[in-house]
């Protein structure tokens, strides 16, 4: 059953990386901008957050979880490191705060999760009020982008020709993708997330695992805000409307990531977010409105929950089909003869 999985999954993965060759092939041939070095590095950058968060929710998710409180942790570390930058505290520190402060947001979620019971979308969403509103506490309602030092923009320097925001979010991506294929932790999520109950019997300790993912997750919302502040030299309240937890949701159940735990990888979730990349750089360069980049999200989103669902009822298990249909015709015939 194990091998039969594995195959759906890797169909899966085939197919969404189809998505994404023929979506490049179309907008090849529709814009003459779109293969140009420039905007590639644009896609790249615009989607360097959405790729680091996808980590995180990947972890999340495959551990039977979800996350609600990313973006608004996303926003309400970017204000936090402008504002102390703002006051005078010098950069790394600044920034290093703003990490410590997103991780105390995902040890909040996870707390909240494995000690008081309650389900990931209530605990997560409670979280990112409680961060959303504190961002527009701290920024007084507005982005916070005069008296900031003159190297908060660090982020759009380069190297070797590429922007530090790539490289950044490509290491976060090898650094995660070997930890879930080949440490101790990365398999006890996909227990987890297959089976909590028999996770726990097998000696795996589920609350310290659980915790720890959405500790990951926070830390890594918090470096995506640090990341993007830097961008766009301002701390912005307003980048919770961005939609980046949903985004990050959308990519990795496209790239074939399970809603219910236990199946996903990485490298699914990666080609998920570049999908989503290359629609909305497709779309801009063709000259739609950002305003139906979400009709299209919600629609990619339903095509990739059906899909999953399409394929999973390929490993049906058909002993167990025929045998409720035994019984059922069992019970018809006993009632025929009664």
């Amino acid at each position: 059953m194990k091998k039969k999985n594995y195959n759906i999954a890797n169909l899966q993965l085939l197919i969404t990386f189809g998505i994404l060759v023929l979506l490049m092939v179309v907008l090849a041939i529709y814009s003459e901008n779109y293969l140009s070095v420039t905007n590639i590095f644009n896609i790249l950058k615009q989607r360097a957050c959405l790729i680091i968060c996808c980590c995180a929710m990947n972890f999340v998710l495959i551990s039977g979880g979800i996350d609600l409180s990313v973006g608004a942790v996303y926003a309400f570390v970017s204000c936090v490191v402008a504002k102390l930058a703002v006051e005078g505290i010098p950069l790394p520190v600044a920034m290093i705060i703003g990490i410590v402060a997103g991780a105390a947001c995902g040890s909040l979620s996870g707390l909240l999760i494995t000690f008081c019971k309650l389900p990931p979308f209530i605990s997560t969403l409670s979280v990112s009020y409680l961060a959303q509103g504190t961002g527009y506490v701290i920024s007084n309602s507005a982005p916070i982008f005069s008296g900031l030092p003159a190297n908060y923009g660090w982020v759009n320097g380069f190297l070797l020709g590429v922007p530090y925001i790539i490289w950044i979010a490509a290491v976060i991506f090898i650094i995660f993708l070997i930890i879930q294929r080949t440490t101790v932790f990365g398999k006890h999520i996909f227990a987890i997330g297959g089976n909590p109950e028999t996770a726990r019997l097998s000696g795996i300790n589920v609350k310290k695992a659980t915790i720890a993912v959405y500790v990951i997750s926070g830390i890594l919302a918090a470096i995506a805000g640090i990341l993007q502040s830097s961008r766009i030299s301002s701390g912005d309240p307003n980048l919770v409307t961005s939609g980046l937890e949903f985004q990050a949701i959308v990519s990795n159940v496209l790239g074939g990531v399970s809603l219910s735990g236990g199946q996903g990888s990485l490298i699914g979730a990666l080609i998920g977010a570049l999908i989503l990349g290359n629609l909305y750089n497709g779309m801009n360069l063709l000259g739609f409105g950002t305003v139906y980049q979400f009709i299209i999200q919600g629609f990619v989103l339903i095509v990739a929950v059906i899909v999953d669902l399409s394929l999973k009822g390929i490993g049906i298990d058909f002993k167990g089909i025929k045998v409720s249909m035994s019984k059922t015709s069992k019970r018809k015939s006993e009632k025929n003869s009664n």
